[in-house]
């Protein structure tokens, strides 16, 4: 096995077992933290979390892609960046401090104000990791990455508990945020040493800024297409089905947003290296594309076909009517990843534009359709409209990127094939079983799950088995 792949399984391994670990603590710590404070705590930090969280995507400015993209990088520059970095953090900083009562009037009240003030510190501290975390990314260091993120989230969760066992309130929310954010700061900056630049030259830094600029709109597009298909999905459903509609969403993608996050930050500076290397570049990205596919595919065919069981067995029977959204929206989580596979692939070959067209579509496109088929009964206009627009959408820009890329269109076709066969046949036989195992219960449940996982297994062997050998080649080369 060369050097790349080792890294690449290494990589894998290191932060798919860090994030399972860590996910696990933080989630279990925080239902700790949930049974401590009130609904009012989190709505406030909500709110709170809202205005902060957009600005987090202009204090990052896309400039961390940038830095792992480009083919060379000079100290000057890194130095340059990091100094505009803190400069442009500094101001975001003392603009909300200064006007937090006028951000607070805007957004709630008045009981923003010192959330904020506290808050906005973060943007300084980001300053002292952004760059140093894309740098270790670009170096492809995936184990000191792992380690610090698992670190950082256990630690920043249990320091939140103990606020909160201490009568700390929303505090305990604002204050895990900060540490957070200052325990990455410092573990990045101990790592990648950087020296300040008290005078950046613009002119050395056009290019990342540009380049960091085309791909921090892209994902505000996004992020704003998020809040605003919130919003009309409201006005149209009302609170309960929107309490429904964003719960199925959070279900249905968050699983496959923790593993396309995982695979794109190894995989993103991996083809960010090759871009001069077409051909094999693109080899790596269709071996890699297919082995994903037999991972994603069956997985949500799997998650469609047991909903009916899952929901009431698992949340209770009052959440029956998450079942055809879950249902639905396990479908959609294919053509999501499709996108988000689009988009990291495009950004690493030095092309962010098309992101750009992708998430003005669907911010434009999605709540327009919502509104002109809001007459069709109860939540039908709004999954039709998701079916119209998003599959469409995603895959137009999953062609462009194939053809940017100088993808073979064939090739990347036959990516597709035992994937989709493998899903079919796993739904096939849940669907079947569930004819017999009925009743929502958990000997069911774990039945059809089982059947399911044992129908991949058997046609992953059947169809496509030295796909499977490799990927146990390659897991046992990274543990070894």
């Amino acid at each position: 096995m060369s050097e790349l792949k080792k890294k690449i399984s290494s990589g894998l391994l290191w932060l798919g077992s860090a994030s399972a670990i860590s996910q696990i603590v933080t989630w279990a710590f925080t239902i700790l933290i949930a049974r401590l404070l009130t609904p009012a705590d989190y709505g406030l930090y909500a709110i709170a979390g809202v205005y902060i969280g957009l600005l987090e995507f202009l204090n990052e400015f896309g400039i961390g892609s940038a830095i792992v993209q480009k083919e060379n990088i000079s100290e000057s520059e890194i130095s340059g960046l990091f100094g505009l970095s803190l400069y442009w953090s500094t101001a975001l900083c003392l603009l909300t401090f200064l006007f937090a009562p006028e951000i607070s009037s805007a957004i709630h009240g008045p009981e923003l104000v010192s959330m904020l003030r506290v808050l906005s510190f973060s943007f300084i501290i980001s300053a002292f990791k952004n760059i140093q975390y894309n740098l270790l990314v670009r170096e492809m260091r995936f184990k000191e990455i792992a380690k610090i993120e698992a670190v950082v989230r256990i630690s920043s969760v249990i320091f939140s508990y103990t606020l909160a066992l201490s009568g700390f309130g929303v505090w305990a929310l604002v204050s895990s945020y900060i540490a957070y954010n200052l325990i990455q700061a410092i573990s990045y900056s101990f790592l990648v040493r950087i020296r300040f630049n008290l005078l950046p030259s613009i002119k050395q830094l056009h290019w990342h800024i540009n380049f960091g600029f085309q791909v921090i709109i892209g994902r505000f597009f996004g992020a704003i297409s998020g809040r605003v298909e919130t919003m009309v999905v409201g006005k149209l459903l009302g609170m309960q089905l929107l309490g429904v509609y964003t719960f199925a969403q959070v279900l249905a993608f968050k699983p496959i947003d923790t593993l396309i996050a995982i695979l794109n930050q190894v995989f993103f500076p991996v083809f960010s290296r090759m871009q001069n290397e077409e051909h094999l570049r693109n080899q790596y990205i269709l071996k890699v594309l297919e082995i994903e596919l037999i991972i994603i595919i069956p997985l949500y065919f799997l998650m469609a076909a047991t909903t009916s069981i899952f929901v009431p067995v698992i949340l209770g029977p009052k959440w029956n009517t998450l079942t055809p959204f879950l249902s639905f929206f396990s479908i959609i989580g294919i053509f999501v990843f499709l996108a988000s596979k689009a988009t990291m692939l495009l950004i690493s070959a030095g092309k962010p534009k098309p992101q750009i067209w992708f998430r003005a579509t669907q911010l434009i496109a999605l709540p327009t359709l919502f509104l002109i088929l809001s007459q069709k009964p109860g939540y039908n206009g709004i999954l039709t409209s998701w079916a119209i627009v998003y599959p469409t959408i995603s895959i137009i820009y999953f062609s462009t990127m194939v053809r940017q890329l100088n993808l073979p269109i064939r090739t990347t076709l036959r990516c597709f094939v035992v994937p989709i066969a493998i899903g079919i046949i796993v739904a096939a036989s849940v669907l079947a079983a569930k004819t017999i195992l009925v009743t929502p219960n958990w000997p069911n449940l774990i039945g059809l799950l089982s059947i399911g996982c044992a129908m991949a297994l058997v046609s992953l062997a059947v169809l496509a088995r030295e796909k499977a050998g490799e990927i146990l080649r390659n897991v046992r080369a990274a543990v070894a």
